[in-house]
């Protein structure tokens, strides 16, 4: 458990430095630096003393001698430089930067469209159901009008980044100011190894430009500027969170009327900053909603989330290990407590300890198939609260060794963070040896044990600032510095493990646009012969076919409607071509050549497009021939794809 006895975030007038850090040598929370506990209510207010709350600091948090720009440049402007340079490497080492492909072949083609009307001209799921990221849209407009898409998205990207190296910083100076740099590096370092999915959401650390990663690391900014009472920052910060991710937005303007409500009850002081950020919020969600309602109705968006993407929001089917896994990770930012002092108490209660709660409830009553409430947490999408907590659950692993706390508390701290690691770290998509990985293939290394190793640095670095004697006072040798050498060693076995399992590896950064050169000139070749307006029909797994041809498609499996007319319409589209388990084969599978010249009369497609690597789609080639379709594009190397003009079109 944390000090009670911290009573200022920000630097006093008197000298003192950030959470009570004065030239007197005491530490965070009152600690001594070298771990020593503080002096009995050395630090403690007068019994009759009013808690004083970080947001009364925030005037003075720069106070204290004047200092030269170079200083202030080597402070939290390099910390938070260091932070957002260090992930998007580490992130691009992981997943390989991309633009144009992945999520990009849902979220593109509108913006494209706008930019260049003939682009993805008839698409049915873009006419009927475009995605709800219309600053997204915005942003790729200006991209594509200016023939810079690539460049746009690599700044957008590196927002994302920033968003979090700010927060993390911020957080740092914050709650562990004399290791604030060690702190940053460790909890970037541990985040780019962390798991890609939590309890059904993808995080917001992905090597391309997403809406909601933007919107997850805003989000989080938002939090940490609500934990160190930064009410302007998490103001500005929960308005763009919701300009870039509507559901991101939701979560933030949570987080801030509930601690703007709490400070109106508690403290009897109104938060105008939070009161009108959040009113702003909400302007932004109803515009958004009305604007691109993200879904109809809640039984539509129960079906979507059970055959289309349950790995997303259907609980019952996630494995024993993910899902648990899932809980234990999450649960870990409780120990964040660590961190928190008495009067920062209620601030953690509202951004930490409540989202936990309410995302753990939500995702056991879907699990538990409760009737209202599992259907309610998979319409109100609850599991996004994990993108909040996640950074926080990296801070609480570090917790044990970074939170200045007692010699009791700390070793409970440490068995805490040791139980729930080992069941986090089943929760899968590490980066560490034997999880999945898309792009490379996968090597197991079993012959060293990785993450005992780790474990054991991790408690060396409690051993030598809790055990007496045990460490000689000298220069190199005090117990704190051994700490963060402890720590380092052990965050280093982890990215060696993740570099031994294959996870990370040396790419050329490639900021173009669909770096396809091959699909690129054959989608030009496409678009020569299909006029724009024409609809193509393709096997639905080949999600690439669009961006590459920018002409309109009957359906694919990666943009699709979430509820409505425009859901069923979709699946009835689906069912028509063999049901979603097409989505799980390249080519053509349950239909043959006879059906889909139907299909494609029904549904207004001239062109049908096949695959020349798949002996299903050669075989639909040949019976297209000889019912009078036309090959008008040949495949090439690189584009295993065939294009055949219907009869009548010919004709």
């Amino acid at each position: 458990m944390a000090s009670s006895t911290r009573t200022t975030t920000g630097a006093d007038p008197d000298g003192t430095g950030p959470n009570g850090t004065g030239p007197n040598g005491t530490g965070p929370n009152g600690a001594d630096p070298d771990g020593a506990e503080p002096a009995a209510g050395r630090l403690d207010p007068p019994p009759d003393a009013e808690p004083r709350d970080p947001a009364d600091d925030a005037a003075a948090a720069d106070a204290g001698p004047a200092r030269t720009w170079t200083q202030r440049l080597l402070g939290w402007p390099a910390q938070a430089a260091a932070s957002t340079l260090l992930l998007a490497l580490m992130s691009h080492l992981r997943y390989l930067y991309n633009a144009g492909d992945r999520d990009h072949t849902v979220l593109s083609p509108l913006g494209m469209r706008w930019a260049d009307p003939d682009a993805f001209k008839g698409d049915w799921t873009l006419d009927n159901a475009p995605q709800p990221h219309w600053v997204f849209d915005i942003v790729t407009y200006i991209g594509a009008s200016t023939g810079t898409l690539g460049l746009v998205y690599v700044l957008y990207w590196l927002a994302t980044m920033a968003a979090f190296g700010v927060a993390t910083t911020l957080l740092a100076r914050t709650w562990v100011p004399r290791v604030s740099w060690f702190a940053v590096i460790a909890v970037t370092v541990v985040t780019a190894i962390g798991p890609l999915y939590v309890l059904g959401s993808g995080v917001q650390f992905y090597a391309t430009a997403l809406p909601n990663a933007l919107g997850g690391n805003l989000l989080y900014l938002c939090a940490a500027a609500l934990l160190v009472g930064r009410h302007r920052l998490a103001a500005a910060a929960g308005v763009a969170t919701a300009l870039a991710h509507v559901q991101h937005g939701v979560v933030a303007l949570v987080l801030m009327l509930l601690l703007a409500t709490a400070f109106a009850v508690f403290r009897r002081r109104i938060e105008w900053w939070l009161v009108g950020a959040s009113a702003l919020t909400v302007g932004i969600v109803v515009f958004n909603l009305k604007l691109r309602p993200v879904a109809g109705d809640l039984k539509d968006f129960q079906e979507v989330c059970g055959v289309l993407i349950p790995y997303h929001c259907e609980a019952t089917s996630w494995l024993f290990n993910i899902f648990w896994g899932g809980i234990a990770f999450i649960s870990m930012a409780l120990l964040t407590f660590a961190f928190i002092g008495r009067r920062e108490l209620l601030r953690w209660v509202v951004v930490v300890v409540l989202p936990v709660l309410g995302l753990t409830a939500g995702v056991l009553a879907d699990r538990l198939n409760v009737p209202t409430l599992g259907l309610a947490a998979q319409g109100l999408n609850v599991y996004r609260l994990s993108i909040e907590l996640f950074p926080f659950a990296v801070w609480g692993l570090l917790a044990a060794t970074f939170a200045p706390l007692s010699v009791r508390w700390r070793w409970i701290t440490m068995a805490a963070t040791l139980f729930l690691g080992s069941y986090a770290l089943r929760s899968g998509y590490w980066a560490l040896p034997g999880e999945f990985n898309w792009w490379r293939e996968r090597n197991e290394v079993t012959s060293v044990p990785w993450l005992f190793v780790a474990g054991l640095f991790l408690l060396a670095a409690v051993v030598v600032q809790t055990v007496p004697g045990l460490v000689p006072e000298r220069r190199w040798t005090r117990p704190q510095w051994l700490a963060q050498a402890s720590v380092g060693a052990g965050i280093l076995v982890l990215v060696l493990a993740g570099i031994a399992g294959n996870q990370f590896a040396v790419r050329t950064f490639d900021p173009r646009f669909f770096p396809y050169p091959a699909l690129s000139a054959w989608g030009e070749e496409v678009r020569k012969v299909v006029p724009p307006g024409e609809q193509l029909l393709m096997p639905p797994s080949n999600t690439r076919v669009r961006i590459a041809t920018q002409r309109g498609v009957v359906l694919d499996c990666k943009l699709a409607p979430y509820g409505g007319a425009a859901w069923h319409e979709y699946r009835s589209r689906m069912e028509a071509i063999g049901g979603f388990a097409e989505c799980g084969s390249y080519g053509w599978r349950s239909v043959n050549a006879v059906q889909l010249a139907d299909l494609a009369r029904r549904y207004g497609a001239d062109y049908i497009v096949v695959r020349s690597d798949e002996q299903t789609d050669v075989t639909i080639a040949a019976d297209l021939t000889a019912q009078g379709w036309v090959q008008v594009a040949a495949e090439r190397p690189g584009a295993p794809f065939r294009v055949f003009k219907a009869p009548w079109e010919t004709q």
